[in-house]
């Protein structure tokens, strides 16, 4: 009974995906999250969009206060109201204070073409301060709050 008990455990969890059966597993996924922590090494260098320059106050589910950065393909795009192409990186750094002295995490977006096209072909990877991987893939709680977003991007509706 052990041994049946603890296969339908493991079983539960090699399989996540969401309803849309999208891939949802992280460890599927840490590859290119790995990746897509090496793309975003050095931000100081990275773009910032009027309305969102420093650390602002947000009432999301990424903390009180946030920083975001976007890398040259995703600023560019963005800056003249076109969709975000492949290759596009969004940053969001999450700060539990408002002078951005104490970092949270960061909230990473990558478009990749024809990875999740139900969800604009984003990826989406949560890191700790350190780097270790919270969360990636294409979560359902990130979809579902982003989807009624055009292009799923929640900070461009705001001023």
């Amino acid at each position: 009974m052990y041994i049946l008990t603890l296969s339908l455990a493991l079983t539960a969890c090699v399989d996540k995906t969401s309803d849309t059966g999208e891939n949802t597993d992280s460890n599927a996924n840490t590859p290119l999250a790995e990746e897509l922590w090496g793309e975003i090494d050095d931000l100081s260098g990275w773009n910032q969009m009027p309305n969102w320059e420093g650390v602002v106050a947000s009432s999301t589910a990424h903390g009180s206060f946030v920083q975001i950065w976007l890398n040259d393909a995703a600023f560019d795009a963005l800056s003249s109201g076109a969709a975000v192409p492949d290759g596009g990186i969004i940053v969001k750094e999450s700060y539990n204070d408002a002078e951005g002295t104490d970092l949270n995490n960061y909230t990473v977006i990558k478009k990749i073409t024809a990875y999740n096209p139900s969800a604009a072909d984003w990826f989406w990877a949560n890191f700790a301060v350190d780097g270790s991987i919270n969360i990636a893939g294409t979560p359902d709680a990130c979809t579902s709050c982003h989807s009624s977003s055009e292009d799923y991007l929640q900070f461009t509706n705001q001023n």
